[in-house]
């Protein structure tokens, strides 16, 4: 029996649908005033963002992001708890994508403000990506753009970005369609509450937590290793960390 798949879900799935476009819109107002070099961070878009409406627009885009990679987490977990039924295979390859990509970006997005700690964390994720097999060194010269960081890497990354972000918008219309015609729920007031809360959350932690950016990197900072992983890139460290045994 084709068996309808959870409200809940559904709803909660649209709420990451609604806070993905505020993303595209907050982020597409934050590349406004953004350029990928040291000395334009530094001129133009740190000081702009320390305050007034852009100040906010900053946060509810670091929170936002967080949240979404959080709730495509917990979308995947509850499609596993849901189990295999007919209706939600069909939401697996979409929700996996959009999971994975959500991770990458905000693994290339995360060095973009060029804090100290941020650009050291780089160092570190592109060191530990050096282990893999097979690619090696050469990974990690592509991705730091030469032997340290550099305005080059803040290019690549950012255009890393952008590229995922058009990759994320095509997984967002698949996911979009399947929502729209392929569940066979019926959504009720809570289902539309939770999806809303999704929403709601980076909202408030803009207001109440806004983003504190941390020390312009130097020169120093654009060799050294002296960061612990974020949380978001943990799994990937003790993945990677592995490859230094084989």
């Amino acid at each position: 029996m084709d068996e309808p798949i959870s409200s809940r879900w559904v709803g909660f799935a649209w709420g990451m649908i609604a806070l993905t476009i505020a993303l595209f819109l907050s982020g597409g107002a934050v590349s406004s005033i953004y350029r990928p070099q040291r000395s334009s961070v530094s001129e133009v878009f740190r000081p702009a963002i320390e305050g007034g409406i852009w100040h906010w627009i900053a946060a509810f885009h670091y929170w936002g992001s967080a949240i979404l990679l959080f709730a495509s987490i917990v979308s995947i977990v509850w499609l596993f708890l849901a189990g295999f039924r007919t209706r939600a295979r069909k939401f697996w390859i979409p929700a996996l994508l959009f999971c994975f990509v959500c991770f990458l970006m905000q693994v290339t997005g995360n060095s973009l403000p060029l804090d100290q700690h941020d650009v050291r964390s780089v160092n570190v994720e592109v060191t530990v990506a050096s282990q893999a097999p097979i690619v090696k060194k050469k990974m990690a010269e592509f991705l730091r753009q030469g032997t340290s960081y550099s305005d080059s890497t803040t290019q690549l990354w950012y255009g890393m970005s952008i590229a995922l972000a058009v990759v994320l918008a095509l997984v967002w219309v698949w996911h979009f369609q399947l929502l729209r015609t392929k569940t066979g729920a019926k959504i009720d007031l809570l289902d539309r509450i939770l999806g809303a809360i999704v929403l709601v959350i980076p909202i408030c932690l803009a207001f109440i937590l806004p983003r504190a950016s941390g020390a312009l990197y130097s020169d120093v900072d654009a060799s050294s290793l002296a960061a612990g992983p974020s949380w978001y890139t943990l799994p990937l460290h003790c993945l990677l960390g592995l490859f230094a045994s084989l």
